[in-house]
């Protein structure tokens, strides 16, 4: 017999579990288990709806699309629900997706009509409705819980892939994937890292959390893309199948992944899936699946949707290649800023073809999430296929230890303390050898000098035998202290003075990016190097010279200011060691050079983003406010208060033509 008892506490528990972890997926943008143990609970509570209905209770999260809808943006019901798909992990449950679709058919209309279907790329980003009215880009809007979103025009606005102007003139729902490539986010967790700030996991959580800045210059910023995947209503365009909605869309400018096919039944599927899977290590964003969604736009009609999915669609999802090993011991390294973070060192374990062997544990919030301890099971898997990632605890060991940071630092023992400002815990002492082997790591790092051969033991070697007290200090080790060192024979010493000589002519923007100024990433060390025309002149800069440099703000300014003293002593040490500090300006032509720019509005044709580029390659100095040494103001719609603050101070005022104009050297 049924314990009722014992089921009712498991229903409450799931749901528990599933509003969870919505939370940490759809607000967050921080999930803490993979799709596949989510999927599971879902199933779960799904069985129980079928079969024990009295004991789940009707605002059960299966009546829920999505999260809950930010308070710090403005909600806007959705013209049309945005739906989530359904989900399989088989082939086989492919085949039931076509079974089924095929009975409804039948007895709706006492037929089954040929089905094809059009197999998609599954980018995994996050949804967003966009409206056009008269050719116009009018709204954008998250999916928040389905019914009702978030209202991020002004952000979206910032993504260059996404036309502001079409051609149609009727109103127009369509919705796509706003996405990050990886190497966009490997550049942006360098920055983030650089601030001590803790990196994004993987390119969805960046591109959702870039979404959801009230700042639109960070989400410019950040290079998000966007892929068109749906014509809402579009029999109203004379199409009759997907496949023609997106050609449609293709031609009005959208972007629409290529990558898509067309099968007259599922019989190559299996051959389709193990094609795309083979690629997806090749591809500059990441997936994962397929999306099959029925062609015929009058079919998907018939098959309609239930509360939550379209029937007429479903999402073949990879099922990422996990493996279980035991959590033996947890180390705390310490960064070059003193933040402390946690590493667990397991059992080596192989995934997707690599063996692992240790996984960054982040901070303390991420452990008590997870509920990791010292001896526990867990699933191991490598986020992106590249770096190992904790999932989640698979058995919980009977002498299971909590991991805790410690209160003093692993190194110096320095009482540790809690950065106000985020969940880092911090090591204060300037002194540490911690943070020195750190800052020299970071130094013959590959974005900044690339010393090959620079690694952890030689790094250890260096420092502790008190050769380098400062991470420069390298260039200055003497023959006999590197014929000291373990396993330096001459061949190696050799190959190291060589990378070492090369250091010296790389440009400045690598030299200060390796100097790890807190804030100075590779990105923000490349806007200062383009600011000026010699590494002298950045010393002659204020906290206001540098704030107007657009990407530069305000506490990255002041902490620029605090080191100026130190950073202008370093150089000229470096200068007089032989480093040449050369400026290399990154652009095609000279047409702007000297002129300063400010970019506001929105403009027909170009992201504002776009247009700050092509100044940039001409030789112009883009700056975030407009004063007396601003030279022109290029202006599109909604210009806000710096269009009349040019108008005040006498500035030029250019539309978007006049703007081309200038580098086109084309006469007005």
């Amino acid at each position: 017999m049924v314990n009722e008892k014992k089921l009712k506490k498991r229903v409450e528990s799931v749901i528990d579990q599933i509003r969870t972890h919505n939370e940490h997926y759809y607000d967050q943008d921080a999930p803490v288990i993979s799709d596949f143990e989510y999927d599971a609970l879902v199933k779960e509570l799904e069985y129980f709806s079928q079969t024990y209905p009295h004991l789940v209770p009707s605002d059960n999260p299966l009546q829920q699309i999505g999260g809950e809808v930010s308070v710090a943006f403005s909600k806007v019901k959705h013209r049309l629900p945005m739906m989530s798909l359904s989900n399989v992990y088989s082939i086989e449950g492919c085949l039931d997706f076509d079974r089924r679709n095929r009975s409804l058919l039948q007895k709706e209309l006492g037929r089954v009509d040929k089905i094809s279907y059009i197999a998609e790329l599954k980018i995994d980003g996050l949804a967003i409705s966009l409206r056009y009215e008269k050719g116009r880009l009018v709204s954008a809007v998250t999916r928040g819980d389905g019914i009702t979103g978030e209202e991020v025009t002004h952000n979206i606005r910032q993504i260059s892939d996404i036309p502001p102007i079409i051609s149609y003139q009727q109103s127009l729902d369509v919705r796509g994937e706003i996405y990050m490539e990886r190497s966009q986010l490997e550049a942006l967790n360098r920055e983030r890292v650089s601030r001590s700030e803790v990196p994004f996991a993987n390119p969805r959580n960046a591109a959702a959390g870039t979404l959801r800045q009230l700042d639109a210059m960070i989400v410019a910023s950040r290079g998000l893309r966007f892929f068109l995947y749906l014509v809402v209503e579009a029999q109203a365009l004379g199409v009759k199948t997907h496949a023609e909605a997106l050609s449609w869309a293709q031609e009005q400018g959208f972007p629409v992944n290529t990558s898509r096919q067309i099968l007259m039944d599922l019989t190559k599927l299996p051959e389709l899936i193990q094609a795309l899977s083979a690629q997806r290590d090749g591809l500059p964003f990441d997936i994962d699946g397929i999306v099959l969604k029925v062609n015929e736009l009058a079919v998907q009609d018939v098959l309609g949707a239930t509360a939550k999915s379209p029937r007429w669609a479903t999402a073949y999802k990879f099922t990422a290649e996990e493996a279980k090993t035991i959590i033996r011991e947890v180390r705390f390294q310490v960064g070059r800023s003193g933040v402390i973070t946690p590493v667990a060192l397991f059992d080596p374990v192989e995934v997707s073809g690599v063996m692992v062997s240790k996984a960054t544990l982040h901070n303390q919030d991420f452990i008590d999430q997870k509920g990791l301890g010292l001896g526990d099971e867990v699933l191991i898997k490598r986020a992106g296929d590249v770096i190992p990632e904790v999932v989640m605890v698979a058995h919980r060991a009977s002498n299971h230890q909590p991991i805790v940071i410690p209160r003093e630092c692993p190194i110096c023992q320095t009482l540790l303390i809690q950065d106000e400002t985020q969940v880092a815990i911090i090591c204060s002492n300037i002194a540490c050898s911690g943070r020195l082997k750190a800052s020299l790591f970071h130094l013959g790092s590959r974005y900044a000098l690339n010393i090959e051969g620079l690694g952890e033991k030689l790094v250890d070697q260096l420092v502790d035998l008190g050769y380098v007290k400062d991470p420069w200090d390298i260039f200055a080790v003497s023959p006999s202290e590197w014929e000291s060192l373990d396993r330096m024979g001459e061949k190696s010493i050799t190959s190291l003075m060589t990378e070492l000589s090369a250091c010296k002519t790389l440009p400045f923007e690598r030299i200060l990016y390796a100097m790890g100024i807190k804030f100075v990433g590779e990105k923000t060390a490349l806007l200062l190097a383009q600011h000026v025309n010699s590494w002298q002149e950045l010393f002659h800069l204020s906290k206001e010279d540098f704030e107007a440099i657009n990407g530069v703000g305000s506490k990255t300014a002041d902490v620029l200011i605090e080191n100026l003293p130190w950073l202008r002593a370093k150089c000229e040490v470096l200068s007089s060691l032989g480093f040449t500090l050369k400026i290399i300006k990154h652009q095609t032509s000279d047409r702007l050079q000297g002129k300063k720019f400010v970019v506001t509005g929105t403009l027909p044709h170009y992201s504002r983003s776009a247009i700050e580029a092509l100044i940039t390659e001409h030789g112009g100095d883009v700056r975030a406010t407009v004063s007396k040494a601003t030279d022109y103001v290029v202006a599109g719609d909604s210009p806000g208060s710096k269009i009349d603050k040019a108008k005040t101070l006498g500035v030029p005022i250019l539309d978007e033509a006049g703007f081309l104009k200038l580098i086109e050297d084309v006469p007005s």
